[in-house]
């Protein structure tokens, strides 16, 4: 080989191949001119203050607004437009109007204004204990119940927020509900204790509620038999709602206090659980309980309301909640046969606040990834500032421009998912920044043709892959159940605006550091500090030599030297730069093993798609469980558990769910949800208002059609008794025994006879609406509405084979069984009546239409999600190979993900649905990066291969290292959808860093088009 042509200076062009830079005199007339900037780049460079104060300001602004709503955190997690789902909530608004009608209007309850005195439902505090020796009253363990219980009432707050009885002076607090006070009695005035006899106990002392609990110990049998033995035997659920208080008093309290397993010979019970309630009013407020707004508009008296209401949650997060971790812990450590458990209002919010705090660990993982990758503190927390401003303006846009009033918890998850995509954007500008340096003079020579051509590359990458995101992200808004909807629309928003700030804010923050950082703080610099280490110091520079002459800058030469050390390209000292090692690894040894090895890598993959394919399409199936809060070795999920199986009215050792018969609304629109928010509507509201006809049901119609439903429901094998509740059987009983001839009436007469009927105390024996049974309240399983002049609505329940408390019951398969059965069963019953348009319900159907939607969405969802992707990689590329070869590789991720999910024994839930929602949105971010870099190389398919993994294999790997450090904080949360997101987004980065650095290359080298092959040309673009 001749000697160098000293005319000729060699640099690494980014095709890999060596470009000569003609710098004699002779041809400086035919030098490259200078690379163009645009009009936005040359103001970047010139005002970078202005735009990063601008864009700023508006930021903060924006965020601002956001943070300050009020948005309240809920749920609803089913389809709220399937008419069987209406048909649901149709029932409960009508029955809910039964059950506290006078003729059909539903009586509103008077604000209280005593301080503490009223009992809002769902506001208790329930602890429950467990004995692992099944004796939970013995004398240790009840110490240890007491204990605990003087503890949480002395602990902070626990006096301004507990129940009071009228009379009680401040600072009091009724008596929980406990083992403890098993012999306390109901007296009717101060000198008389009625009830003594009825809890065993010997004289109105012993209903004292400070006993001594020593005094009911094991070690005296005769007096622990006392109140605890009349207790067990005549406790049951029977008595729960007895008309006697006595009676009623001991029903309560055996069924809150005392666990199902309780043997009512030796009294032994492995379970107790103590009931403590909250009042309102709250000190300093006037009364509470002024009922719900309407159409939107709060009274001043309801903002109070909400205003007290979230004074006792956040007191509960932040004071009672730690107290309890720190009382549960003492028992448990001071009897080890005692274990405490507890649930009550802002479990959740704790635990999701704990969850939380380890955000900041994701952030100071990415952060440091940050600063090692861009060498620079300044562009680290310029970065993590655009990162992180990104969530709350995505809620900008869900709470003021959509006027959204709530969120839901599986928002939270965007945290996490943008730490990782902000990140990857600003790898791909930073490095396009720096790779800008080694560029031809034509290029590197100014800040505003580096800038330019950097911006130019970075932004059109990162433009496609935010498009593609958000897509994935709105597929997901247009998913009839609202959580999902809201996940979507606040994380598409998010990445969105990610996107707008890195394409802005941050060029300004380059610039910025480029012209008057880059030499301050030498501590400030990865690079700087290892390189001031004795150790780390360089004999000299390992880079090529330059000839003497040098092209000149083609703009001012003071902002041509301004570079990483303040020198160009191919900088005075004669030295020409070189790129830095993983970028010299990735396109030297990486490239050759890709392209070396190709075609066995291609095998590979093959084998490895085909098999994962058809092992997801066989077994990922839906969940038939609804989505659990924590891992089944959380104390919550056991305490729920707890609460299920021991703790239920039943005492048949389960808790059947009870089907409906409904006639009387329209059966292809039975509901309205009449403005109210999907957040606020669950299976037990009475938000909307059901959609009734005009269609009489006649009492003798109604009760064959009561039997026939019966009947079939018996044929198919859905029920396990011969009885059922309708109203109308016991009516016609009720009419016999007083001689009312009612088949005659008609009219308001007739109404006359129901409404007597409904308000007679049962004196005769029959069932009414007053009594109870062993499923539950009479008056929530059949009733009616009438008018004027006839009944309008009628309904009766039916007792099925699944049990509330047996999470197996609750498969899709079986709810669609139990569905599909009483279809037949409504249609026997309408065929034997003459009746038309029932409907038929039970209180799961909420939770299994959502199972099926999960599952549609999920397809539906990713088909968008894909045809977009598919659209977008070939208007960026405009080359029908290259989009080929990167839509296969999607699909090798996607398969690969999903088979990772089925190894994980995972179900597709809410939580899987929206994870494969997103797949391909956030998959396709490597293979679409990689496709664009390739798609601007040089050569031939092996010399693109190698110049698009020189290029881009640093920032897909520091990508692939933010998001992964993202996840390793989601693995250490106690809420479960936050950790197996962690999972999801693990599988899914590694499945895609692998198959788009390996597989995809492989592919690209092997049957990748050359320069100016397979192009398309669009109409109206230059060929």
């Amino acid at each position: 080989m001749g000697p160098m042509n000293p005319f000729v200076a060699l640099s690494n062009g980014r095709d890999g191949n060596q470009q000569a830079i003609l710098t004699s005199p002779e041809q400086k007339a035919h030098s490259t001119p200078p690379y163009p900037v645009g009009k936005f780049c040359g103001f970047v460079v010139r005002y970078p203050g202005v735009v990063m104060i601008t864009v700023g300001l508006v930021s903060v602004l924006l965020a601002s607004v956001a943070m300050s709503s009020d948005g309240e955190l809920a749920g609803s997690f089913t389809d709220l437009n399937d008419v069987t789902v209406k048909g649901m909530f149709g029932l409960n608004a009508a029955r809910m109007a039964w059950s506290g009608a006078e003729d059909g209007f539903e009586v509103e309850e008077e604000p209280v204004c005593t301080q503490q005195t009223m009992d809002p439902e769902g506001r208790g505090l329930h602890v429950i204990f467990k004995s692992a020796k099944g004796d939970i009253l013995s004398s240790s363990s009840l110490a240890s119940i007491d204990k605990a219980q003087q503890a949480i009432m002395e602990s902070t707050g626990f006096t301004d927020y507990c129940l009071m009885t009228e009379g009680m002076e401040e600072g009091s607090c009724a008596a929980a509900t406990s083992v403890l006070n098993v012999a306390a009695a109901a007296a009717t005035n101060d000198d008389s204790c009625y009830c003594a006899h009825a809890w065993g106990a010997t004289s109105c002392a012993a209903s004292d509620m400070e006993f001594d609990y020593a005094v009911v110990g094991i070690q005296d049998e005769d007096v622990r038999e006392a109140p605890f033995h009349h207790l067990c035997r005549n406790g049951s659920s029977v008595n729960y709602d007895s008309a006697d208080y006595c009676d009623m008093s001991l029903g309560i309290l055996r069924t809150q206090a005392m666990g199902r397993d309780w043997d009512c010979d030796t009294l032994a019970s492995g379970y107790a659980r103590t009931s403590f309630r909250f009042g309102m009013p709250l000190k300093d407020y006037d009364c509470y309980g002024h009922g719900d707004a309407e159409d939107d508009e709060m009274t001043e008296d309801q903002i109070k309301d909400e205003e007290q209401d979230e004074l006792m949650y956040d007191w509960a997060k932040l004071e009672l909640m730690p107290s309890l971790i720190s009382i549960k812990e003492d028992v448990e450590a001071s009897n080890s046969d005692v274990s405490m458990y507890f649930y009550g209002p802002s479990v959740i919010g704790y635990f999701l606040a704990q969850d939380l705090q380890y955000l900041s660990l994701s952030i100071c993982l990415v952060g440091m990834v940050l600063w090692i990758q861009t060498d620079s503190l300044w562009l680290t927390f310029c970065g993590l500032f655009e990162i992180l401003i990104s969530f709350p303006l995505g809620l900008f846009v869900w709470y003021i421009i959509l006027g959204e009033g709530y969120i839901t918890y599986l928002m939270y998850n965007g945290l996490f998912i943008i730490l990782g995509i902000g990140a990857d954007d600003i790898f791909v500008l930073v490095d396009a920044w720096k790779q800008s340096k080694l560029q031809p003079l034509h290029i590197s020579g100014s800040l505003e043709t580096r800038f330019a051509w950097a911006y130019n590359r970075a932004a059109s990458a990162m433009l496609a892959t935010s498009l593609t995101t958000c897509a994935a992200f709105a597929a997901c808004a247009f998913t009839p159940i609202w959580d999902i909807s809201c996940f979507g629309v606040v994380n598409g928003v998010m990445v969105l605006c990610d996107y707008l700030l890195v394409i802005t804010w941050l060029p300004a923050a380059i610039i910025i550091y480029e012209k008057y950082l880059v030499c301050c703080c030498p501590f400030c610099s990865p690079s700087k500090i290892v390189g001031l280490l004795p150790c780390c110091k360089s004999a000299g520079p390992k880079t090529a030599p330059a000839p003497d002459a040098k092209e000149a800058p083609p703009v001012d030469s003071d902002e041509s030297k301004a570079g990483e050390d303040g020198e160009t390209a191919v900088a005075s000292t004669g030295i020409a730069e070189q790129g830095r090692w993983l970028e010299r690894f990735f396109e030297g040894p990486f490239a050759d093993f890709i392209i070396a090895f190709r075609f066995q890598i291609l095998a590979v993959f093959g084998v490895l798609f085909v098999a994962s394919t058809g092992t997801w399409i066989a077994l990922l199936k839906a969940d038939s469980e609804a989505t659990a809060m924590f891992g089944e070795d959380h104390f919550y999920t056991q305490t729920m558990d707890i609460k299920a199986k021991e703790f239920g009215i039943s005492s048949g050792g389960g808790w059947p769910i009870m089907c409906t018969m409904h006639f009387g609304l329209d059966d292809s629109n039975p509901w309205d949800p009449n403005g109210a928010h999907p957040a606020e509507i669950n299976d037990g509201d009475t938000a909307g208002k059901p959609h009734f006809v005009k269609k009489e049901v006649t009492i003798d119609a109604f009760s064959t059609a009561c039997a026939a439903f019966h009947a079939k429901m018996d044929e198919l094998g859905e029920t396990p008794t011969i009885s059922y509740d309708c109203w109308t059987d016991d009516f016609i009983r009720w009419a016999d025994r007083r001689g009312i001839d009612y088949a005659g009436a008609t009219g308001s007469t007739l109404i006359g006879y129901v409404t007597d009927w409904r308000d007679d105390a049962g004196s005769g024996g029959w069932a009414n609406v007053t009594a109870m049974d062993e499923d539950g309240r009479y008056q929530e399983n059949t009733g009616f509405l009438v008018d004027s002049d006839s009944i309008t609505f009628s309904f009766a329940s039916f007792t099925s084979l699944m049990d509330a408390t047996n999470p197996n019951d609750f498969s899709f398969d079986i709810m669609w069984r139990v569905h599909d059965a009483l279809e037949l069963s409504l249609a026997a019953a309408e065929k034997a009546s003459g009746l038309s348009g029932g409907i038929q319900s039970c209180l799961f159907y909420d939770w299994m239409v959502a199972g099926r939607v999960f599952l549609r969405s999920a397809v539906e969802n990713t088909a968008i999600a894909l045809s977009i992707a598919l659209a977008v990689i070939l208007t960026m590329t405009k080359n029908w190979k290259v989009t080929l070869i990167s839509f296969a590789s999607l699909m090798c991720v996607l398969s690969f993900v999903f088979f990772l999910m089925v190894a994980a024994g995972w179900k597709i839930n809410v939580l899987e649905s929206i994870d494969i929602s997103i797949a391909s949105g956030m998959a396709v971010d490597f293979v679409l990066h990689l496709a664009h870099s390739y798609n601007h190389q040089h050569g031939n398919s092996e010399q693109r291969t190698r110049s698009a993994l020189g290029e881009m294999g640093i920032s897909i790997l520091s990508g692939f290292g933010t998001t992964m450090f993202a996840c390793c904080a989601l693995f250490m949360t106690q809420l479960l959808w936050f950790k197996l997101f962690g999972c999801f987004i693990a599988m899914l980065i590694c499945s895609s860093v692998c198959t788009a650095m390996i597989g995809m290359m492989a592919l690209l080298a092997a049957f990748g088009p050359d320069e100016g092959e397979a192009v398309i040309n669009f109409p109206g673009t230059q060929k």
